[in-house]
Protein backbone atom coordinates (compact mmCIF):
# COMPACT_ATOMS: atom_id res chain seq x y z
CA UNK A 1 0.00 0.00 0.00
CA UNK A 2 0.45 3.51 -0.10
CA UNK A 3 3.16 5.41 2.61
CA UNK A 4 1.87 8.33 4.87
CA UNK A 5 2.58 11.77 3.29
CA UNK A 6 5.51 12.96 5.33
CA UNK A 7 4.77 16.42 7.31
CA UNK A 8 6.48 19.74 7.48
CA UNK A 9 8.26 18.88 10.52
CA UNK A 10 9.48 15.97 9.32
CA UNK A 11 10.88 17.08 5.98
CA UNK A 12 12.60 19.88 8.12
CA UNK A 13 14.40 16.96 9.87
CA UNK A 14 15.39 15.30 7.01
CA UNK A 15 16.48 18.68 5.49
CA UNK A 16 18.60 19.41 8.79
CA UNK A 17 20.02 15.15 9.10
CA UNK A 18 21.06 16.04 5.33
CA UNK A 19 23.23 19.11 6.06
CA UNK A 20 24.40 17.47 9.14
CA UNK A 21 25.83 14.92 7.30
CA UNK A 22 27.18 17.02 4.35
CA UNK A 23 29.01 19.02 6.75
CA UNK A 24 30.25 16.23 8.35
CA UNK A 25 31.78 14.66 5.44
CA UNK A 26 33.90 17.69 5.18
CA UNK A 27 31.55 20.14 3.11
CA UNK A 28 31.14 23.68 3.17
CA UNK A 29 28.31 25.78 2.80
CA UNK A 30 29.27 29.26 0.83
CA UNK A 31 27.12 31.85 1.82
CA UNK A 32 25.49 33.79 -1.15
CA UNK A 33 23.98 37.86 -0.70
CA UNK A 34 20.84 38.24 -1.72
CA UNK A 35 20.14 39.10 -6.09
CA UNK A 36 24.01 37.72 -6.31
CA UNK A 37 22.96 34.57 -8.37
CA UNK A 38 20.80 36.50 -10.49
CA UNK A 39 23.60 39.04 -11.89
CA UNK A 40 26.25 38.27 -14.47
CA UNK A 41 29.29 40.82 -13.37
CA UNK A 42 27.18 43.13 -11.46
CA UNK A 43 24.50 43.66 -13.71
CA UNK A 44 21.32 41.47 -14.60
CA UNK A 45 21.87 39.36 -17.72
CA UNK A 46 19.78 41.09 -20.07
CA UNK A 47 20.30 39.59 -23.28
CA UNK A 48 17.14 37.12 -22.75
CA UNK A 49 14.72 40.26 -21.88
CA UNK A 50 13.38 41.42 -24.76
CA UNK A 51 11.41 44.71 -24.23
CA UNK A 52 10.41 45.49 -27.51
CA UNK A 53 8.70 43.27 -30.33
CA UNK A 54 8.94 43.96 -34.03
CA UNK A 55 5.33 42.95 -35.39
CA UNK A 56 5.38 42.10 -38.95
CA UNK A 57 3.16 44.15 -41.11
CA UNK A 58 0.27 42.32 -43.00
CA UNK A 59 -1.10 42.88 -46.52
CA UNK A 60 -4.82 43.16 -46.70
CA UNK A 61 -6.23 40.78 -49.22
CA UNK A 62 -9.69 41.79 -49.05
CA UNK A 63 -10.55 39.85 -52.76
CA UNK A 64 -9.14 36.47 -51.31
CA UNK A 65 -11.30 36.86 -47.88
CA UNK A 66 -14.51 37.86 -50.09
CA UNK A 67 -13.95 34.46 -52.30
CA UNK A 68 -13.69 32.63 -48.53
CA UNK A 69 -16.49 34.44 -47.37
CA UNK A 70 -18.62 33.90 -50.26
CA UNK A 71 -18.08 29.99 -50.39
CA UNK A 72 -19.36 29.67 -46.32
CA UNK A 73 -23.03 28.69 -46.55
CA UNK A 74 -25.58 31.17 -45.21
CA UNK A 75 -26.13 31.13 -41.48
CA UNK A 76 -29.43 30.01 -40.99
CA UNK A 77 -31.65 31.88 -38.60
CA UNK A 78 -33.92 30.19 -36.38
CA UNK A 79 -36.84 31.40 -34.64
CA UNK A 80 -36.72 31.94 -31.17
CA UNK A 81 -38.98 29.67 -28.95
CA UNK A 82 -42.03 31.53 -27.60
CA UNK A 83 -42.01 32.32 -24.21
CA UNK A 84 -44.99 30.71 -21.75
CA UNK A 85 -47.37 33.84 -20.80
CA UNK A 86 -47.76 32.23 -17.47
CA UNK A 87 -45.08 30.52 -15.36
CA UNK A 88 -46.52 28.31 -12.78
CA UNK A 89 -44.67 27.17 -9.58
CA UNK A 90 -45.22 24.14 -6.84
CA UNK A 91 -46.63 25.23 -4.02
CA UNK A 92 -46.93 23.22 -0.61
CA UNK A 93 -49.80 23.00 1.66
CA UNK A 94 -48.99 22.26 5.00
CA UNK A 95 -51.71 21.54 8.00
CA UNK A 96 -51.53 23.53 11.45
CA UNK A 97 -48.21 21.42 12.63
CA UNK A 98 -46.08 21.98 9.60
CA UNK A 99 -46.32 18.83 7.81
CA UNK A 100 -46.87 18.95 3.97
CA UNK A 101 -50.76 17.75 3.12
CA UNK A 102 -50.61 18.22 -0.34
CA UNK A 103 -48.68 19.77 -3.70
CA UNK A 104 -50.76 22.24 -5.67
CA UNK A 105 -49.02 24.30 -8.97
CA UNK A 106 -49.81 27.97 -8.96
CA UNK A 107 -49.77 30.42 -11.54
CA UNK A 108 -47.78 33.82 -11.15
Amino acid sequence: MFSKRPNKKQIRREHEQKIADYLAQGGTIQCVPPGATGLVEGRYHTRHIRIERTHETRTPIPEVVAAIEARRPGKKTRKAAPKPKHQSYRKVIYDDFGDPVRVIWSHK
